[in-house]
């Protein structure tokens, strides 16, 4: 930055100054810079820059001994179309009366410094801190743009060294709000046993144990003990294993146990199930045909179907099962819905359950209009 050599207050500054002693509001307002070069005039008469290149706004006010102030802004030349002198150099206040003022002013001459336009190889940014008169005014303020403040090197490592919480942070944002702020025991409390305000350590944990009388009997039995299962309310569980996948899924072990994903192993064993088929072929078509393990088997069977196109569709189980009569087993039908209109969606149809004596079960499907209805099924033994 070029020499200025100090700046001068101007005749609507002194003014200002002097209603600032008697309680009026002394507010500092923008920092403007430019290249006009003095030809003549009196500084103290200036109301403006000759010459403004830059209007900043205000990060900074400091209050000084000796009736000073530091008024500071950034400048960068990032939005710089042509390059200038930098020669000018101003600090505007608010006049309560007159607006808007020249508070004071200083020019470089010869010595300004050239400000380069922006998008170039030179990028410039720096922080333009003026020292200014106030006097004894007891209200001195600036329109600070927030935006635009940064901390010092003291203050950011004075904040760092702050270890006395300076953000108020509390245990509930740390996920600690169920922590109690207790300290450690002492060995006295470990052994006592009686504070209920501190916490336990392992060696604390082990002093408790010493402290206290050794086991004398276990279940009612002293000595060598050598205990049952049913010393240990056990008696009458089995020494039973974990069964594996394939004894889950066989379903004829009776000496080991099951766990939730046996169980469903076990029962995806038994489960038979086609993915959706297109109906293609009028009257019924046969999607799914299972022949149960052991001849008079309880099989659940359960449908689901969608139609494309509103059609009629009729579902039907076949099995073999005896006659109403008691004659010997012969092949028997079971509606699971009647041929009947369905509107354009997905359905699904309750399991429903049968007893086949021997032979297969099959799951058919017939629809009004073909290749307009999709049906899955699974057969359950």
């Amino acid at each position: 930055m070029g020499a200025f050599g100090g700046m001068q207050i101007t005749n609507r500054g002194r003014a200002l100054q002097a209603k600032a002693q008697t309680g009026t509001q002394l507010q500092y307002t923008r920092i403007g810079i430019g290249s006009g070069q003095l030809a003549g005039q009196s500084i103290p008469n200036l109301n403006g820059l000759i010459d403004l290149k830059m209007s900043l706004p205000l990060n900074k006010l400091q209050t000084q001994s000796g009736g000073k102030a530091v008024v500071g802004a950034s400048m960068s030349n990032q939005s710089v179309t042509t390059g200038f002198y930098f020669r000018e150099l101003g600090v505007y206040a608010q006049d309560p009366d007159a607006g808007e003022i020249l508070y004071c002013y200083a020019n470089a001459g010869n010595n300004a410094e050239y400000i380069p336009p922006g998008g170039g190889p030179d990028m410039i940014e720096k922080q333009i801190d003026v020292v200014t008169l106030v006097g004894n005014a007891p209200n001195v303020s600036a329109v600070i743009d927030g935006s635009l403040v940064y901390a010092t090197v003291a203050q950011l490592n004075a904040h760092i060294n702050d270890k006395n919480n300076p953000h108020a942070v509390t245990k509930k944002q740390i996920g600690l709000e169920n922590v109690q702020n207790y300290p450690v025991s002492t060995q006295q409390q470990a052994e006592s046993g009686t504070d209920g305000a501190s916490y336990m350590t392992p060696e604390r944990t082990k002093q408790a144990i010493d402290k206290f009388a050794p086991v004398k009997s276990v279940a009612g039995k002293t000595g060598a003990v050598s205990l049952e299962k049913g010393d240990v309310g056990l008696g009458n569980v089995e020494n039973f294993g974990i069964a594996s996948q394939g004894e889950a899924e066989a379903g004829t072990a009776n000496d080991k146990y099951m766990t939730p994903l046996r169980t469903a192993q076990a029962i995806s064993s038994f489960r038979h199930q086609v993915t959706e088929k297109l109906i293609t072929a009028p009257d019924y078509n046969a999607i799914l045909s299972v022949t149960p393990s052991t001849p008079d088997k309880m099989v659940g069977v359960s449908v689901y179907f969608r139609v494309a196109t509103s059609t009629t569709v009729a579902i039907r189980i076949k099995y073999t099962d005896y006659a109403s009569g008691g004659s010997p087993p012969g092949t028997q039908y079971l509606d699971l819905t009647p041929s009947q209109p369905y509107a354009v969606g997905s359905y699904t149809l309750p399991v429903t359950y049968v007893l086949s004596k021997s032979g297969t079960v099959e799951v058919q499907v017939g629809a009004g209009v073909l290749n307009q209805v999709y049906a899955s099924a699974v057969i359950m033994e």
